[in-house]
């Protein structure tokens, strides 16, 4: 299923890639003057544009050919934040002629600690940092963490790479939910039944959990009837899934294709604005009528006061990678969606993400 999808994407990628080629024409004047004149112009034109491009070019020295840097990633090796960026590196080292060291961050706050590692580094071009949403939004509410949480004014967001959409599944062989297939149904059958439903989440104030509280807040009609059971990784709540002492199952995307592939779960809703590309026949929470999105968003920043110039060299090359047909491929492959929101449009979006994030505060009783 990933191949096909994985190339289609990447024709329609390609196609659009054609698509966006532009043509140049040229004009001549019809002004009357001298051959002298005309040549004498030409010349000084074609003079001022040499002279120009090389000021632009000569700007900075960047990026200079065999530089070390440093990528900072709050997250343990061979997790999905650490995938992503590795796969990242990956393309931008042949693409930038530098090396990129990956360095991982573990223990408390780990995301915190990567982005703070990368905005006190020199801001020279050369460090990166991973950002992790929902985190980067809720250090601003969670009263352990927001006397000194970091905000997207401490540091410059790059862009996010990936979004891997929340939902919720349950057993496929559970008999309760023989005919519930979407978000709708699982309300209905809640209110109709009155049972009080298990529903996984890992830890506290994590995408999971606040997933749960998104949707006892969108869906107030059966919030009495979920109980929150967290545990400290996904393969907790899986496990309890399939071993019968959970009902629901709160997760993303990239958490259940094996399960799904192997006829062992079946998932009832995605919480995203379209349907995942990897879960096709999957209604989205939204089709519900209910107007609930979540997801793990991993992006990338760097240091608020490197040079403009700079910055804009780093995007193009990001643009470059991006639009890659292999740099598809390889996400795809690992079961990652991209969702590339350049520099203005995500820090934008995260922005928003915290304006609205009052609610879900208020159940955490953060004040």
């Amino acid at each position: 299923m990933k191949k096909t999808l994985s190339a289609a994407l990447i024709s329609c990628m390609v196609l659009s890639l054609a698509a966006c080629g532009g043509s140049s024409t040229t004009a001549t004047t019809a002004a009357a003057t001298t051959a002298a004149q005309t040549e004498a112009a030409t010349t000084s034109a074609q003079t001022e544009a040499a002279t120009t491009a090389a000021a632009a070019e000569n700007t900075v020295d960047y990026p200079k050919a065999g530089t070390v840097g440093n990528f900072y990633m709050g997250a343990s090796v061979g997790s999905g934040g650490d995938m992503n960026i590795r796969t990242l590196i990956k393309y931008m080292e042949p693409a930038m002629g530098i090396t990129l060291v990956p360095e991982n961050i573990t223990g408390s706050r780990t995301i915190y600690n990567g982005i703070k590692k990368c905005v006190e580094a020199p801001a020279d071009g050369y460090t990166f940092g991973y950002t992790l949403y929902p985190h980067v939004v809720t250090e601003q509410f969670n009263p352990n963490t927001y006397d000194n949480a970091l905000w997207i004014t401490d540091y410059y967001a790059l862009a996010n790479l990936v979004s891997d959409s929340g939902l919720l599944a349950v057993r496929a062989d559970d008999a309760r939910f023989a005919d519930v297939n979407s978000f709708s149904d699982l309300v209905d059958y809640m209110k109709e039944s009155g049972d009080t439903l298990l529903f996984s989440a890992c830890s506290v104030g994590g995408d999971d959990d606040i997933l749960v509280h998104k949707i006892m807040i969108g869906a107030p009609e059966i919030a009495d009837q979920i109980v929150i059971v967290n545990g400290e990784a996904v393969s907790d709540g899986l496990s309890s899934l399939l071993g019968g002492t959970l009902d629901v199952f709160t997760g993303n995307v990239g958490d259940v294709p094996t399960l799904v592939e192997d006829g062992e779960i079946k998932v009832l809703t995605v919480f995203a604005e379209e349907r995942s590309g990897f879960l096709p026949d999957v209604s989205t929470a939204k089709e519900s009528g209910y107007d609930i999105i979540a997801s793990t968003s991993r992006g990338i920043c760097i240091s608020k006061d490197t040079d403009p110039a700079i910055i804009a060299i780093i995007e193009d090359y990001l643009d470059q990678i991006m639009a890659d047909p292999a740099y598809i491929e390889d996400n795809l492959s690992q079961g990652y969606e991209l969702n590339y929101m350049k520099h203005d449009e995500y820090e934008a979006w995260l922005q928003n993400e915290y304006d609205n994030f009052g609610p879900i505060a208020e159940s955490y009783d953060w004040k």
